[in-house]
């Protein structure tokens, strides 16, 4: 249908006399000749009228309902820089040199030298990474790491870049690095507009730096920054290496970190999610107790989800040859739910219950026992 604007037509039947057809018969009583005719007439005219008002009303509104709504704007940027967003013959480019990047994250950054002020991101925050808790009063804290001399300049190795969608990049500046394998700097969500670069959330991130990989993910009506990497004690061996999730909530565009809180309050430990972890200890008898954690996270409507695995073997070192025996295998899920900007957990770790709280120091009686013998004793297992 097209809206274009026609009066409407109007039609009318008349009666086989040349008069308005109209049924009078139904009148209590009969007016003048004259009368009546003139009441016939008006009442076909206010008819015909009505109908012509309801005609031109259909039209207006199946014009306006076919009309698109108007483009929402999108929200003001937190920061933005000019930047070429197309190519010569019209493609879209989406991607910038590493000086850009610093350069759009720290306002500071000199070119030339390569060198910036550490105070302030491009938002006038302060790149600071605060600790949302008192370690002293956590379940599991996170060991305070001791940082590393800082660099003159920035390099290309301080950038990690993230692709989010077709327009939208995670950008992570590393300004600082920790002896544990962290580093910690500004992070920005930016994203590519006809005229440049925009900045859409800002915040600080302090996660390990070693084959980083960020990403946004959405949990119902929250957003959060998921930051993974890994630490190494032999950087030639990727049997050593552990890697971790750290986990920031995106609120009023800035990347926030937070604890991980029980039902009652009390504080378990900062956002930050071992995927893989090793540690051995030296029983009194001489033998060693090796645990070793699996997990992943999984993204729900309200939260996520943290599957644990921890597995303990224990060997004789006197006996390097002979295979460990598997001591115990347990698994958990552990619910995280976004409540109120506050992150709460269903129980403390796995890792923590086991590895820290719960794990005996019992021995094996002998290491060539039969099969069926009592290996660690009446009391082995878990306190």
């Amino acid at each position: 249908m097209t809206c274009e604007q026609h009066p409407p037509v109007l039609t009318s039947t008349r009666s086989p006399d040349g008069g308005a057809s109209l049924d009078a018969s139904r009148r209590a009583t009969r007016a003048p000749e004259g009368h009546k005719a003139s009441r016939r007439r008006g009442g076909v005219v206010v008819a015909l009228l009505a109908i012509g008002l309801g005609v031109t009303l259909s039209v207006i509104a199946a014009c306006s309902s076919s009309r698109p709504a108007p483009p929402r704007e999108p929200p003001r940027p937190v920061c933005f820089m000019q930047a070429r967003t197309k190519s010569r013959t019209g493609a879209p480019i989406r991607n910038l040199r590493p000086e850009q990047w610093y350069r759009l994250v720290l306002p500071d950054y000199n070119r030339r030298t390569g060198t910036y002020d550490r105070g302030h991101d491009c938002s006038g925050q302060a790149v600071r990474w605060r600790e949302s808790h008192d370690a002293r009063r956590c379940f599991e804290p996170d060991p305070a790491p001791d940082p590393l001399p800082t660099r003159s300049r920035l390099t290309d190795d301080d950038l990690i870049m993230s692709r989010v969608d077709a327009d939208k990049r995670l950008i992570w500046v590393v300004t600082r690095r920790f002896d544990n394998g962290e580093g910690e700097g500004p992070v920005v969500l930016a994203e590519f507009t006809d005229r440049g670069v925009a900045v859409r959330a800002t915040g600080t991130l302090r996660a390990m730096v070693k084959r980083a990989r960020l990403r946004i993910q959405r949990t119902g009506t929250f957003r959060m920054l998921v930051a993974e990497g890994e630490r190494c004690t032999d950087d030639e061996d990727p049997r050593t290496c552990q890697r971790f999730a750290r986990v920031l909530l995106l609120r009023n565009r800035r990347f926030t970190n937070l604890e991980v809180l029980r039902e009652d309050g009390r504080c378990i430990g900062p956002a930050n999610f071992p995927m893989t972890r090793d540690d051995t200890i030296e029983l009194p008898s001489g033998w060693n107790r090796r645990f070793q954690l699996a997990s992943s996270v999984e993204f729900g409507s309200g939260g996520f989800v943290v599957h644990e695995q921890v597995t303990v073997h224990d060997s004789d070192p006197r006996h390097p040859a002979v295979p460990p025996r598997l001591y115990r295998r347990s698994s958990s899920d552990r619910t995280i739910r976004i409540s109120r900007g506050r992150m709460i957990a269903s129980h403390t770790s796995l890792w923590y219950r086991m590895r820290v709280m719960r794990a005996t120091v019992r021995v094996p009686l002998r290491y060539d026992a039969g099969p069926d013998a009592d290996l660690y004793g009446p009391d082995a297992g878990f306190q």
